[in-house]
């Protein structure tokens, strides 16, 4: 017997904050290039050139890419090619930002949302992402820009993690805040670095 889960509400546990504007200044035909992983990789680390040709031939063979068409097609009722679905969408998002998200957040069934406030920088706040994103929000806050932060105006390591630990401990009185973030996985080996080795 198959589960069916379909009218069961859902939390979107990890996303960006955005900005409608930031968004609308963006090529609409390379929206769903920008959904896929290597197009957000590659927007994230800013290269040009030919890798942006190459992640646009990838779209097209990406089985997330093709059902997101499929589905922005439905809800928008359009054909579901590149170009009808690009269209459409910067049609939505122009007239009314916030609605076309509401309307998305409802067609897929979420009622909350977990956004990562480590990228974009500098950070978007709540009260803006409130206005872009209009569901529960919860912050997700991500600790190597703090440390970024804090660092320059530390003398020392055991003065910077004097600083990071009062940071943390400032961030827990925010209601809104359920998590902590880090990305040192991304830049670091896979051990547990001595005292010394982190004060270097």
């Amino acid at each position: 017997m198959a589960l069916d889960l379909s009218a069961m509400p859902a939390i979107d546990s990890h996303c960006h904050p955005w900005l409608s504007d930031t968004l609308l200044e963006l090529e609409p035909g390379g929206f769903e290039d920008r959904t896929t992983m290597m197009g957000m990789c590659q927007l994230t680390s800013a290269h040009g050139g030919d890798l942006q040709s190459r992640v646009a031939r990838f779209t097209d063979s990406t089985p997330f890419a093709l059902f997101l068409r499929r589905r922005l097609a439905q809800v928008l009722d359009v054909d579901p090619t590149r170009e009808a679905v690009a269209e459409a969408r910067r049609q939505a998002f122009a007239a009314d930002a916030p609605g076309y998200v509401r309307r998305l957040l409802e067609d897929a069934g979420l009622e909350a949302v977990l956004y990562d406030e480590g990228y974009p920088q500098p950070t978007i706040s709540f009260d803006q992402f409130t206005r872009e994103c209009p569901t529960r929000l919860h912050r997700v806050g991500r600790i190597e820009p703090w440390i970024a932060a804090l660092r320059e105006d530390c003398g020392s390591y055991d003065e910077l993690e004097d600083a990071f630990e009062a940071q943390l401990e400032q961030a827990l009185t925010d209601p809104r805040l359920v998590a902590f973030k880090s990305v040192i996985a991304y830049r670091t080996v896979a051990r547990r670095p001595s005292a010394d080795e982190v004060a270097q």
